[in-house]
């Protein structure tokens, strides 16, 4: 009783220690079309994106063992044209609510294959045997909450040709604007 006692406390630390913090993540990508190191975005077109994610946390509160994450949110820089010597930009903030966590966003798996063991005596002559039923697994889909947009926030901004602005962290230097279009470069 004492060492299964022992070992049931040793598996939980272990299942602790095997979980790591919840992580931050965030991808960034430029969707203009690139020429000679400089992007290029029409009217309306995103400038930048970023993708906002972080870890999917477990049963213990810790980080996905596996890696798997769940969005927290996007950050996109639309170009809105260009008004007094500035280009004009529209930052779009959307921040995203999720319930998904590691025991909600796994599949269950139903083995229905058995094995039975019978044995006894029929006229003082003993019989003992097994039976097996082979069949393949139910896999049942994870039931996964759906994430819901928590905010949204737009947020007007001017640049003056030639300078630049940061956004989350990356740097955006305004190369050249007309009515039409601008040239940037990302850092």
């Amino acid at each position: 009783m004492k060492t299964a006692f022992i070992a049931s406390l040793a598996g939980v630390g272990i299942a602790l220690s095997a979980c790591g913090d919840i992580q931050d993540h965030s991808a960034t990508k430029a969707s203009s079309i690139s020429a000679g190191g400089e992007y290029i975005a029409g009217i309306g077109d995103a400038v930048l994106t970023i993708e906002n994610s972080e870890s999917l946390p477990n049963a213990f509160g810790g980080a996905d063992i596996f890696g798997r994450t769940r969005p927290t949110g996007t950050t996109t820089v639309y170009f809105h044209g260009v008004s007094n010597g500035k280009a004009q930009f529209v930052r779009r903030d959307v921040l995203i609510h999720s319930e998904k966590t590691t025991m909600n966003s796994s599949p269950t798996v139903i083995n229905p294959s058995t094995q039975s063991t019978f044995s006894g005596n029929v006229a003082g002559i003993p019989y003992s045997g097994t039976s097996s039923t082979n069949a393949y697994p139910i896999i049942l889909p994870p039931n996964t909450p759906q994430d819901r947009v928590a905010g949204v926030r737009d947020l007007n901004i001017e640049v003056p040709i030639g300078q630049q602005i940061v956004v989350a962290g990356s740097k955006i230097t305004i190369t050249t604007a007309n009515a039409a279009q601008v040239n940037f470069t990302i850092n």
